[in-house]
């Protein structure tokens, strides 16, 4: 079908857009118009150009150019529209809400895969540009679509029981070409990894489980080489499914490049809960708030590509040497298409998520982000408890304190997201991220040490070599030594 803009009252833009390179027809289209944006635009473009290639950065940059140059973007007074949108996000999602709730023609220009999904499966009345893909998607076809992208049953089915392994068994790749296994590195509750013989650079991630269901199976098969599609390196893809068998019909797991990255947030001792020890709590404010931006924005990143996860385990993130990025782990838990795997992080939600449809999948990925990035901005406390509710609403809550590390923006949207006032928003958490970041680097005296700010010690006290303490049973051990001299010589 041939888009024509001239069909639409609202036309609605999102970030995501710019980094797509589309054809010269669909740009010429655009020239002229009047489009409405969402106002985590400006931060989405800037963080989002911080994780692309450069290939894409160019896109985007030339992308941006032409829509200033010929365009006019407008933002949107959500509170002006009345009650009901006065404590909303002003992000992309609200703003087509409320445009939807307007009932006029509205056309939606986006590059987000998993924002269309959700588009699609919550059924707004919209059509949709899907610039990657570069066709339209009528709202009157919605039902089609909404097959397709929610979960399909799939065939109850499990291979073959897995075998114990070892240094030196033999699996195999596509075509039979053997698999030696060398040492094993690590082992988690699914899988063991080892290294390949005679193939540098390259692991092996073995499945444990007594049964595999052909749903992860087929999944791992979907996102072979996404590496290469992707050209990143800061998340790890299968590279190739390994079988028990050289006829290829039985699975046991897939090859993927070994990275060299450094700790995982789960060996920082900072993120524990506990006292801090005077090496971590002499790190900046600015420390918890670089990671969870960093990853906020990787999430942000794969979302357009259609992934989406709830697996925020701290063992899944490490540090790299290359400051741009946190190495992301377990790809192979991301849900992509029809698949979810169901994994969260263990820490407690808002609600109990049973995600057998996909819309509230994506709901539970968006829920699981705001818990972990709280837990690590503040330091190793859950933000939910047991109850399902905010526990840091209590003053007598456990980390109670920590509330101080937090900008008052950030704390607000914590806040408002815990307690259902306002719905999960990636790129308004991306947004109060940035602008905190950038306040703490940009102003030093508004960044101090952890520990000045939780136990005011400053980082040159921490840094004092310890006064030894004299106790009163010291003092009176050396008076009682002093008198028994005295004695000793009063008795010659």
């Amino acid at each position: 079908m041939q888009l024509n803009l001239d069909d639409y009252r609202i036309l609605l833009l999102d970030a995501s857009f710019f980094a797509v390179n589309g054809s010269k027809e669909i740009l010429s289209q655009l020239s002229g118009k009047s489009f409405y944006v969402a106002e985590t635009l400006q931060s989405e473009i800037s963080e989002y150009q911080k994780v692309c290639t450069l290939e894409e950065k160019s896109v985007l940059r030339n992308n941006l150019d032409f829509i200033r140059n010929s365009c006019e973007l407008n933002s949107v007074d959500m509170q002006s529209f009345g009650d009901e949108w006065k404590n909303v996000n002003n992000d992309f999602w609200e703003l087509m809400r409320l445009f939807n709730s307007l009932n006029q023609p509205c056309l939606v220009l986006t590059g987000n895969q998993l924002l269309i999904e959700r588009i699609v499966l919550n059924k707004l009345s919209c059509d949709i540009y899907d610039a990657g893909e570069e066709r339209i998607l009528l709202r009157q076809d919605f039902l089609v679509y909404q097959k397709q992208f929610d979960f399909k049953a799939v065939m109850d089915y499990e291979f073959s029981a897995v075998p114990d392994f070892h240094e030196g068994s033999i699996l195999y790749k596509d075509r039979g070409e053997k698999v030696v296994l060398g040492n094993r590195i690590a082992e988690g509750a699914e899988a063991q990894i080892y290294i390949i013989q005679d193939i540098p650079d390259t692991i092996a991630k073995v499945y444990t489980d007594e049964k595999m269901l052909y749903a992860k199976y087929y999944n791992n098969y979907n996102i072979v080489g996404k590496n290469e599609e992707l050209d990143c390196d800061w998340v790890q893809f299968p590279a190739k499914i390994l079988y028990h068998d050289p006829q290829c019909t039985n699975p046991a797991g897939f090859t993927e490049t070994f990275i060299h990255s450094r700790e995982k947030l789960a060996d920082i001792p900072l993120f524990t809960g506990d006292v801090l020890s005077p090496e971590d709590g002499n790190r900046h404010l600015d420390y918890a708030v670089d990671i969870v931006l960093k990853v906020v924005r990787q999430v942000i990143y794969l979302n357009y590509r259609g992934f989406y996860f709830s697996d925020y385990n701290l063992r899944n993130f490490s540090l790299l040497d290359n400051p741009k990025f946190i190495q992301m782990w377990d790809s192979d838990s991301f849900g992509y298409r029809d698949y979810f795997s169901n994994y969260f992080s263990g820490q407690q939600m808002t609600r109990d998520y049973y995600a057998t449809d996909k819309k509230t999948a994506i709901d539970a990925c968006m829920e699981a982000l705001y818990v972990f990035a709280f837990y690590i901005l503040a330091l190793g406390f859950e933000p939910i408890g047991q109850d399902m509710k905010f526990k840091f609403d209590s003053p007598n809550c456990v980390g109670k304190d920590r509330e101080i590390l937090f900008s008052r923006g950030l704390w607000k949207l914590f806040e408002d997201v815990f307690h259902g006032k306002r719905l999960p928003s990636e790129t308004v958490l991306l947004k109060e991220l940035s602008e905190y970041l950038e306040t703490l680097r940009s102003n030093p005296e508004y960044n101090p040490t952890y520990n000045y700010v939780l136990y005011g010690i400053s980082e040159e006290e921490t840094r004092k070599p310890e006064k030894k303490k004299i106790s009163i049973w010291m003092i009176l051990t050396v008076l009682v030594l002093i008198a028994d001299i005295f004695l000793v010589m009063l008795l010659r």
